[in-house]
This record gives structure tokens, C-alpha cells and sequence, in this order.
């Protein structure tokens, strides 16, 4: 007998609520055959039902009629929608999830997490900007590659690895505080804390510098915890991160503290490699100032935000081209990193607005990527005028996947790349 789907089922109940009513519909999937007990599943919950003869089969989906009393529940009719017909196993992550109802119930929060930051910075005054994904003229990082895309158009074009040049021009157009909840693409390979696309969480203030957006975490880390928990103390990885407070260090002291050298004594690549080798950092294939510095901040990283969330600031000028060079030590620059658990979450800077010092520095490290463009409309803004300005590049993925007490971003993913890679994948793992 088929079913009438919109007249039967507008008022569909939940398996939770079927004691409720004496005469019901549910439907779910079937998640185990034991004669003539179905166990059905709704996202509301769990049932076995006694169906008497039936023809039902693991993971078919299917409805029934009930009748309820005292408790009791009785199946007068049974309705087959759709005859599960895959005999091969179930995978990856996606695919899994079918059958794992934790699972659904990661993403479920993840997107929950999505939705409560998003309300926060609306609460807060922010405005939220959707900027495009697809750009002739990406940012650039001296040690990242973006996804270059071929089009109808004469000119090659890129997806973005930030929202950032976007975002900034709309500072220039008076925005004062904005965000932006974007999908940001690297071409590099994933691992545990990566993946080609993913979830970035950008905002922006005019009239600011990088100590109030060091405000800003200090108020808005505690009140994310809440999204996931009901506690500002997160247990991850065997440790207990309490979320009400910041510890903040200098990248001068982090490294005085290693070495009792001072970091901008170090100016010549040999004496910089002889340092930081005490440490045991290969440095055979490192030819550069920022290749040695990085390889120093990695062995340190491990370390970093155990306890309590980690701000490690004031960068070395060369490592941070879009911010603002300090007033009191041009060596050092407006930039700081967050570390939660041992894991890079965001990199914020009191950002740059000198339109002149900007084309300087873009150019120089537009050598390293010669194929990238130059954003002449981005540099179009700052010489508009552009208000100092604060912002921060926060990993809402790496974030989720330590609230939820995980150890891979693909976790906390609706489809990673891992995932992904069974739509061409036609032999079974």
C-alpha cells in the first residue's frame, strides 16, 4: 500500500513523543531485524517495535501506524518508503554516520557551535559580511599556495585563502565592526589539523588595534565553552583548559626564555641556526631568517595553551606582512598567535593601513608567488584611507574539534577531503 507522504505525515510524530498520543505515525530507519522485532530510529530517539510478519530489512526506511495504551504500543500498519539496496560496508565518516548515531550527534553540536558564534557577534553589534570566495587576487603567505581556477574569463582566478582583503575594504567603506563565517581553501596537504577547505571564523574592528581584539577573546572564548559544555574547564587530550583566562607572552620572552639570547640580536642566518640548533631543531635544509624562526615556534607548540588559552605576541616584522610595526621596536610587528591545547587557533594583528609601507611588503613577497597578482584594488583602499584597525583569523574547525574532545579536525567535518574522495573511490576499502 503506498502512502500519501504530505497528508499523512505533515503531523508526524517523533519516537519520543509517541506516548503521548494514543493514534500516531512514526518513520525512521530500521537499524535492527530480530524476527519480528524492528528497532527503528528516528533523530528524536530509539524503539523496537513487535511488526508481526513483515518484510523489512536492515536499514530500509520505513513508517508506521501506532496505537498507544498504557504504555503499550501496538503497530497497525507498516509502510516501506525506501528498500535499502547498498551491499557493500559503510566507510567513511558520512556513511557512518547512518548507523552511528554519535556521530550525527558530533555534527549536530558542530553546527549548534556554528550557529550560537554566529549569534554572538550579531548580539554584539557586528555586522555580518559575505564576502566571494572566488578572486583574481588572493592574499598571499610566503609559506602558503591557494587553488588556482580556470574559467570562461581571459584571466585565471583563485579561491580565497581568507576572506581578509575583502573584508578590509569594507572597513575602508565605514563598516566599523564585521565578520565573516567563511569557507577558506589552501592547496596543501591534510592531516589531523588540516584539510584543503575549511571553516574560518574572521572579525574585524575599526578604531582598534590587536589589544582589543585580545579583549575581545578574553570576554568571547569563556562563552563558547558554554556552547559545548557547562563549564568554562574543558578536559582535552588528558588535561584540564580552563577558558576564564589568558596567559599572554611575548615572542622576546618565549625565546629568552629557551635560549638567553635576544631574538633581534639574531640577525644573520648562521648565528641564528647555531641558537636555536641547542634545541635540537634540524636546520639543514632551512635557508631562510622565517624558515628558522618557524621551525623554533613548532617545537614550541606542543607546549602552548595546556592549561589555559595562550596569546603569544609581537612577531618579527618578517613574519607578519599584513600588520602594524610596534611604535617602541620596529623589529617586532602587531601580531599574535592563539594556542589552545598545544594547537595554533587564530592569528590576529593590529592591522597594517599604511598604503605605501603595504605595496612594499606585498610586492616583496609577491616574488615568492609570481603567478598571484597584486590586489590593486585592496591597495586602492588603504589609500582611500582605511581606520587603524584590529582583526583575527580564528579556526572554528580546530576550535570545535577541542570542545568536542576530539583528535582530528575530519571529526567535526561534514566531509572532509577523506570523505570526499569516495565519489571517484570505486573500489572498497
Amino acid at each position: 500500500m503506498k502512502i500519501k507522504l504530505y497528508s499523512k505525515f505533515r503531523g508526524k510524530t517523533t519516537i519520543k513523543d509517541i506516548f503521548n498520543q494514543e493514534k500516531c505515525y512514526i518513520a525512521g530507519r530500521v537499524i535492527n531485524v530480530d524476527g519480528i522485532f524492528v528497532t527503528i530510529e528516528d533523530e528524536t530517539g530509539i524503539i523496537t517495535l513487535e511488526c508481526g510478519y513483515h518484510d523489512l530489512r536492515y536499514l530500509d526506511i520505513a513508517a508506521f501506524e501506532l496505537r498507544s495504551n498504557n504504555k503499550k504500543v501496538e503497530v497497525k500498519q507498516i509502510y516501506l518508503l525506501t528498500r535499502n539496496k547498498n551491499d557493500s560496508p559503510l566507510n567513511n565518516r558520512w556513511q557512518k554516520s547512518v548507523i552511528d548515531r554519535g556521530k550525527r550527534e558530533t555534527l549536530l553540536k558542530r553546527e549548534n557551535i556554528i550557529q550560537n558564534v554566529r549569534e554572538y557577534f550579531l548580539n554584539e553589534g557586528f555586522t555580518e559580511i559575505n564576502t566571494p570566495y572566488l578572486v583574481y587576487a588572493p592574499s598571499s603567505e610566503e609559506t602558503l599556495q591557494p587553488f588556482k581556477v580556470n574559467t570562461s574569463n581571459d584571466k585565471p582566478m583563485y579561491l580565497t585563502m581568507s576572506p581578509e582583503y575583502n573584508l578590509k575594504r569594507y572597513l575602508t567603506a565605514g563598516f566599523e565592526r564585521i565578520f565573516q563565517i567563511a569557507h577558506s581553501f589552501r592547496n596543501e596537504e591534510y592531516d589531523n589539523l588540516h584539510n584543503p577547505e575549511f571553516l574560518n571564523l574572521e572579525w574585524y574592528r575599526a578604531f582598534a588595534d590587536y589589544t582589543d581584539i585580545m579583549d575581545d577573546l578574553s570576554l568571547l572564548l569563556p562563552n563558547f565553552t558554554y556552547f559545548a559544555s557547562d563549564s568554562s574547564v574543558i578536559r582535552y587530550r588528558g588535561k584540564s583548559i580552563d577558558f576564564s583566562e589568558i596567559e599572554k607572552i611575548s615572542i622576546k620572552d618565549l625565546f629568552y626564555d629557551d635560549f638567553h639570547e635576544e631574538l633581534e640580536s639574531l640577525d644573520k642566518i648562521d648565528d641564528f641556526k647555531t641558537v636555536i640548533s641547542k634545541k635540537n631543531i634540524n636546520t639543514d635544509n632551512l635557508n631562510s631568517w622565517n624558515d628558522l624562526f618557524y621551525a623554533w615556534i613548532v617545537k614550541n607548540e606542543p607546549y602552548l595553551g595546556l592549561n589555559k588559552p595562550c596569546l603569544i605576541y609581537d612577531y618579527p616584522r618578517s613574519c607578519a606582512a599584513l600588520a602594524r610595526l610596534k611604535d617602541d621596536n620596529n623589529f617586532y610587528a602587531e601580531r599574535f598567535e592563539l594556542y589552545i591545547g598545544g594547537i595554533e587557533i587564530a592569528n590576529a594583528y593590529s592591522e597594517l593601513n599604511n598604503p605605501e609601507e603595504q605595496s612594499a611588503r606585498l610586492t616583496e613577497e609577491l616574488k615568492i608567488h609570481k603567478d598571484i597578482p597584486f590586489n590593486r584594488d585592496f591597495q586602492k583602499a588603504l589609500e582611500i584611507g582605511m581606520p587603524p584597525s584590529g582583526g583575527i583569523a580564528f579556526g572554528l574547525d580546530r576550535f570545535i574539534m577541542i570542545l568536542l574532545g576530539k583528535n582530528s579536525i575530519h571529526e567535526v567535518m561534514p566531509l572532509s577531503i577523506e570523505d570526499l574522495k569516495d565519489e571517484i573511490n570505486t573500489s572498497p576499502r
